[in-house]
């Protein structure tokens, strides 16, 4: 099994977090401690970059869902960009975009 890579990227009032590799079950701790440590700043928006996200499972998404709602309830927001295709479908399989907005582009997940 491959490693997940993961880096934080400061883009305006925004931190980035590039995700790389496998995001399933095995990976979802490391995914959740990622985004643990961002959540620290109450208020803050974080960009989930999940365009290099391959292998994509339930178990990551729930970690993501449950990221945005502890952003949503410190003021923030946890938005998702560019999923891979692979991301996309278990996004959608999930009937996830009421929780989890998703964006084409980093770019445009910053400014909505």
């Amino acid at each position: 099994m491959s490693n997940l890579h993961l880096h934080v990227s400061r883009v305006g009032d925004a931190d980035v977090l590039t995700v790389r590799g496998p995001m399933i079950a095995a990976h979802a701790m490391t995914l959740h401690a990622a985004l643990e440590s961002l959540l620290q700043n109450r208020g803050a928006t974080i960009v989930v970059d999940l365009a290099e996200a391959r292998p994509c499972d339930l178990t990551a998404l729930t970690v993501l869902r449950a990221a945005a709602a502890v952003a949503v309830t410190g003021g923030g927001a946890l938005r998702l960009a560019g999923p891979s295709a692979e991301a996309q479908a278990v996004l959608e399989a999930a009937r996830a975009a009421k929780y989890l907005p998703t964006f084409p582009s980093i770019a445009e997940a910053i400014s909505a």
